[in-house]
């Protein structure tokens, strides 16, 4: 496979993945917002915890996922982070259709801090991953003659 189409093919999946995590982080916050909280005064403030804490997993996660990433197959590792991430959303899809009332807001709440949290842990682990395999994919290409590499 010719190195254009491999990245193209990652450029495509990355695509799909962003859009997707930031569709899962908007619908998570209106969820909270307006159905787990509805009517509180806490309501902002739990939305508010919820985007620190993903923000704080990130930024703690960062350093360690591109060490721990130079040492495994890319490719793989990519893939098993997509299907934590799929599994995590499951299951707070399954909390979403639980019946009302059944699972009190804190503890709501706390499911959803820990499924945002993980998710976020995963997006960077994904993303020092993608990095390193563009990387890869760049230094792959054999320079053109006359021409920039």
């Amino acid at each position: 496979m010719s190195i254009r189409r491999e990245y193209g093919r990652l450029w495509v999946a990355q695509t799909i993945s962003l859009a997707g995590s930031s569709l899962f982080v908007t619908t998570v916050m209106i969820w909270v917002a307006t159905v787990i909280m509805k009517g509180s005064r806490w309501a902002v403030l739990s939305t508010s915890v919820l985007l620190t804490l993903e923000a704080l997993a990130v930024a703690l996660t960062a350093p360690l996922a591109g060490a721990v990433f130079d040492r495994h197959d890319r490719r793989h590792m990519m893939l098993c982070c997509d299907l934590i991430r799929a599994a995590i959303i499951g299951a707070l899809i399954i909390l979403a259709l639980l019946p009302a009332g059944l699972v009190s807001a804190p503890a709501a709440l706390l499911a959803i801090g820990l499924a945002t949290t993980s998710a976020g842990v995963v997006s960077q682990a994904f993303s020092a991953a993608r990095f390193i395999l563009i990387q890869d994919l760049s230094l792959a290409r054999p320079a053109r003659p006359g021409g920039w590499a």
